[in-house]
Parts: structure tokens; C-alpha cells; sequence
């Protein structure tokens, strides 16, 4: 079977297998050598941001699904940024860096929900 056929999908063997386990799963035991993982290192780097929670490159993560896993690992980050969403008028925060550290798409996922959001020079 291994040899002509592709191995089932692990969430067809078990309903609540991770989407992002099934992709790095099913690159790791990829048929063409060009579609797996390019070293073991490659592989343990995969296998350890999904166990960090971290968005995989085994498949596109959805950006709703980056900023979820984003506050999973930001919460005071997340509640700052929930509570200016809920505020009603203009909301300003300053030195914002723990926000984004690293993440330069979370203004997008924002405006993607509804919010206006714009950044402006600090005044200090």
C-alpha cells in the first residue's frame, strides 16, 4: 500500500486530530521527496511550533486562527487590544511593542473584524 498509494488522513483514523497535525503529518510521509520536509531539523522545528502553538508552514494558517493562537500566548495583549475594540470613540495605545513583537499581520486581522486601525508617531 505505502508504495502506491498516499496514507490515509490521520482526521479520517481520528475525528479530532488538529487540522495543523494533519498537515505536518501528511508532508512528513509525503510520496515525492520534494513535498516532505527537507531535513529532520525541518520536521522537530514544524513539530515544535504546533506544540507551541505557533502557526505552521505546513499549510496557510487563517488569519482569524493566527490571532486566536496569538492571544493563547499574548492574553494581556489580547485584553488590551479586546477592551479597544469595545470602547467606543478612539482609542490610543502607546508603546505598543508587546502587541506586535514579531507580528506584523495583527493590524490586518483587526481591520479584517471591522476595526479601524492606524498608526500614529509617538508624541514623546
Amino acid at each position: 500500500m505505502a508504495l502506491h498509494e498516499s496514507p490515509p488522513r490521520p482526521r479520517s483514523l481520528q475525528k479530532s486530530a488538529p487540522a495543523a497535525l494533519e498537515a505536518v503529518c501528511l508532508r512528513a510521509l509525503a510520496r515525492a521527496p520534494g513535498d516532505r520536509y527537507g531535513s529532520a531539523k525541518e520536521l522537530a522545528d514544524e513539530v515544535r511550533r504546533f506544540l507551541a502553538d505557533e502557526p505552521i508552514r505546513a499549510r496557510p494558517t487563517p488569519a482569524l486562527e493566527r490571532l486566536a493562537k496569538w492571544s493563547r500566548r499574548h492574553p494581556a495583549g489580547a485584553a488590551l487590544v479586546l477592551a479597544g475594540l469595545a470602547a467606543q470613540g478612539t482609542t490610543t495605545v502607546s508603546e505598543s511593542q508587546h502587541i506586535d513583537r514579531g507580528y506584523p499581520w495583527f493590524a490586518e486581522v483587526l481591520r479584517g473584524l471591522g476595526a479601524d486601525v492606524s498608526r500614529v508617531p509617538d508624541e514623546g
